[in-house]
């Protein structure tokens, strides 16, 4: 009976363990995004095969001039990364008397062949998904 108990005991320990680790994984998710960089519109600050992690935009504060950001990519389950140069209201950069839009940012990549609003204009705030606040790791290899 003893081993049966002790048993018992190991079941319930590996369920339950598995079960918070489901949770605080969900929770993450929920919380967090896990981006890999793939391109080099962000190098110098970000390079290919860097991954970083971002702040849900829901649990984020508001942007600001010069927050990098994940924004919703043109393929399903894609993302861009950014850096915001203009929020609403405020002069786009290099274009002199003209006006980001209402509820919308000009987004720019840092590196000087960079597909951003210079070529799609400006995106609209809901756009963006995530503040990034950290890279995690850089991969040596480059991707």
């Amino acid at each position: 009976m003893a081993s049966n108990s002790r048993l018992t005991s190991v079941v319930r320990a590996v369920l339950l363990g598995t079960a918070t680790a489901a949770v605080v994984l969900r929770l993450t998710r929920m919380a967090f995004l896990f981006v890999n960089v793939v391109g080099t519109s962000m190098e110098p600050t970000f390079v290919p095969g860097d991954r970083v992690i971002a702040i849900r935009r829901r649990l984020a504060r508001p942007l600001r001039v010069g927050d990098v950001v994940v924004l919703r990519g043109p393929q399903p389950g894609g993302h861009l990364i950014k850096r915001v140069a203009a929020t609403s209201g405020m002069d786009v950069p290099g274009q002199p008397g003209q006006t980001v839009p209402a509820g919308s940012l000009w987004v720019l990549g840092d590196g000087r062949k960079s597909f951003d609003s210079r070529q799609f204009g400006a995106i609209g705030d809901d756009e963006a998904v995530g503040l990034v606040v950290r890279r995690l790791w850089s991969d040596p290899r480059g991707g």
